[in-house]
């Protein structure tokens, strides 16, 4: 006899039902017994649904007990349940710990909409179906367990969750994560899953979502701030663009229209737009605006346009090794991954933590060109009294605050956020968890100390390099002034700052037994990576080659030979730092020496292709690097940056299938986040960044408010 169970079972004739499938069950218990006990071993949701029997009576338990017998007599409905849920998976021992059943199936097994296709199709596959068995007596839900193992089986790479294990189970709704812990604990405890005894595996259970919101998180100050800030730079944005398109754009019009009328009489043109305090506000937050300064490609005669190009790639290569760092939390094959890292040609992306050391590199180069510039060409006023300018040295660190802190406020806002809606709703637990550390450690992002602070612990772990470009600047700025006072000292601290730190690194490395293994930094990497003194080498040296380029006078007079040895020298100052560690087991002695000069041997190969390229001596390297198409896309770095690895994580919290990482889909997916991601730094730039920019220098430098 075959029980049919209704989708629409009324609650008057549920305990009819169970009556009924128990007797059935107690009848056919010699026979399906044996079958019962081999499918409890090996998934996870019907060895639940088995255990349900501790549980004191409750709606739960009930339902519990009716999947079973309906999984036992093989009804639709309740092996649906079953497919939906997870079960171990291949590749344990190469790091797949995720047991991800189909959280999309099992929500959707309750829909009893057909699907529309064929008529004569849906009829064959429905054909040996039973339509009272189709869907469930009851609502489903998706739930989430996590829960540790300790087999000593499985490469471990000393990553947080190395030994997390994710199951998902679809199961009744009216059961609680409590209910379900009970259960698992007791399928733990007693080792019930074969591949507990298969491995040598005891689990022990970490947390059960059950994946719904009840919005509660969303009630703090730190959310409701950046909800109200997000809201109304949206409003002033509406109003600014409206305000520029319909009205000060015509009135440019007319002004233009009448200076060209002035222009043919005698009289001097004098039409400018006087605009008032208001009118300034709202076009700081026109998109119009704001759109054409992004896409203006003009740049000074006196710029080194190289600099476009190496500042792109650079980032292009940070979101590379973004794309492996931050989808870890969910890489099942991090072993082959690990594999990969070790070949001749990704070494490129092993390294690519030197692509930072090529924006510290260029910063220090920014700050010593214009200065020297103005030095050097008679535009620079004489001291006539020797005193530091303490004032001018403050205001600039004011000034460089504005430029990073607004923008960079909103997106741990943001990231808070998210990661708040993920904890709740993903399927996997991430290592970075801006919801839970920015909570309590967002005054260290704020006050730009967070490097020196534990890297695990940190709000936005890639942040620290914000907070290093900030420590640099306030450095660098004190001893750019201080050399126009006292010269030969400030050089003296420049080269103290460039030597000293460099050998504090490399003892550090040598004290802690650091080798360069991938593992080995990821552990201490607030001991290795992040601190100032490990990464001020390539900033000192674009620092220096600013000043030296100035001297040179955009020129190198240099024959043929010397010039084709100066490159092969710059090259390997880039090749050898890239390349240096492949194939190699270094002991802890020359590992520190790497350490010690590998970032300023880099930050001196940049820097000979900043001099190459601005003395005309970089050939078809200065014309790729130059090329204005890499203006528009520059001047959305910072945001792309601080975005990039939100977005990454975003993709694959949000995915139902764990990241098994191959080299040709790994790169295809890595270009379509780096697009993502310039095109959400696009709407970054135009709506906070470059909007507060302009309002604190509307606030901040006095100047007659008219617009020609």
């Amino acid at each position: 006899m075959i029980i049919q169970i209704s989708s629409r079972v009324d609650n008057k004739h549920l305990t009819k039902i169970i009556f009924r499938q128990l007797i059935f069950g107690f009848i056919l218990f010699n026979y399906v017994g044996a079958k019962a006990n081999e499918l409890e071993k090996y998934l996870p949701a019907y060895a639940v649904a088995v255990n349900s029997d501790i549980l004191p009576n409750s709606t739960c338990k009930t339902e519990l007990e009716i999947l079973r017998v309906g999984i036992d007599q093989k009804i639709l409905w309740s092996l649906k349940v079953l497919d939906a849920s997870g079960e171990p998976k291949s590749g344990f021992f190469y790091g797949n710990n995720f047991w991800i059943g189909s959280k999309s199936q099992c929500l959707d097994l309750g829909n009893t909409k057909p699907f529309q296709l064929d008529p004569d199709i849906l009829k064959n596959n429905s054909k040996y179906r039973n339509i009272n068995e189709e869907f469930p007596p009851y609502h489903l839900n998706y739930f989430v367990a996590f829960f540790y193992h300790n087999s000593t089986l499985q490469y471990q790479f000393r990553f947080k969750y190395d030994d997390l294990m994710s199951l998902g189970l679809c199961l009744p709704a009216s059961c609680s994560t409590d209910e379900l812990g009970k259960i698992l604990t007791k399928i733990f405890e007693s080792r019930t899953l074969a591949i507990s005894n298969l491995y040598s595996a005891d689990y022990r259970l970490h947390d059960i979502r059950d994946l719904k919101d009840d919005y509660k998180w969303l009630l703090d100050w730190r959310i409701i701030t950046t909800g109200i800030v997000v809201i109304l730079t949206i409003l002033l944005v509406i109003i600014g663009t409206f305000y520029d398109c319909t009205i000060h754009q015509k009135r440019l019009k007319l002004s233009e229209l009448s200076k060209n009328l002035e222009s043919d009489s005698t009289e001097t043109p004098k039409s400018k737009i006087q605009l008032k305090l208001l009118e300034e506000v709202l076009l700081c937050f026109s998109i119009y605006t704001n759109f054409k300064i992004i896409f203006n490609t003009k740049s000074n005669e006196d710029s080194v346009t190289s600099i476009n190009g190496i500042r792109l790639l650079g980032m292009i290569w940070i979101f590379l090794l973004h794309a492996v760092v931050y989808s870890n939390d969910t890489i099942d094959n991090r072993a082959i991954v690990w594999r990969l890292s070790e070949e001749l040609s990704n070494q490129v992306l092993t390294s690519s933590s030197l692509a930072v050391d090529t924006y510290f590199c260029l910063s220090g180069f920014l700050i010593s060109w214009p200065f020297f510039g103005k030095r050097m060409n008679g535009n620079h006023e004489a001291k006539s009294v020797r005193r530091f300018p303490w004032f001018h040295y403050f205001g600039l660190i004011f000034k460089r605050i504005v430029r990073l802190a607004p923008v960079y406020l909103v997106i741990i806002g943001i990231a808070e956020i998210v990661f708040g809606w993920f904890k709740i709703n993903s399927s996997y637990i991430s290592t970075e968890d801006p919801h839970y550390y920015c909570h309590d450690n967002w005054w260290r992002n704020l006050l730009f100390i967070n490097n020196f602070f534990n890297w695990h612990e940190a709000c936005l772990t890639w942040s620290w390099y914000v907070a290093n470009d900030m420590q640099f600047y306030i450095i660098g700025t004190f001893l750019i002034l201080l050399s126009d006072i006292y010269f030969y000292t400030s050089g003296i601290l420049l080269l103290t700052l460039l030597i000293v730190p460099a050998i504090i690194s490399g003892f550090i490395s040598y004290s802690y037994g650091y080798i360069t293994t991938i593992d080995q930094m990821w552990a201490i990497m607030e001991v290795v990576y992040t601190p100032p003194w490990m990464r001020i080498g390539p900033y000192l040296v674009g620092m220096i080659t600013g000043y030296i380029l100035r001297r040179m006078k955009g020129k190198l007079n240099v024959g043929r030979k010397t010039l084709c040895l100066l490159w092969i020298v710059g090259s390997l100052c880039n090749i050898s730092p890239l390349f240096g560690l492949y194939g190699k087991s270094l002991s802890a002695a020359s590992a520190g020496i790497y350490v010690a000069f590998s970032r300023i041997a880099w930050g001196i190969g940049i820097s000979w292709i900043l001099v190459a390229c601005y003395t005309n001596n970089g050939g078809f390297v200065n014309k790729i690097l130059s090329l204005k198409i890499w203006i528009p896309l520059c001047k959305l770095t910072y945001c792309g940056y601080l975005l990039n690895p939100l977005i990454t994580m975003s993709m694959v919290m949000l995915s139902e299938a764990s990241v098994h990482i191959v080299l040709i889909p790994f790169l295809m997916n890595f270009l379509g986040l780096t697009v993502f991601s310039f095109v959400c730094a696009f709407f970054m730039s135009v709506l906070f960044e470059i909007p507060y920019m302009l309002l604190f220098q509307t606030f901040l430098q006095p100047r007659n408010r008219n617009r020609e």
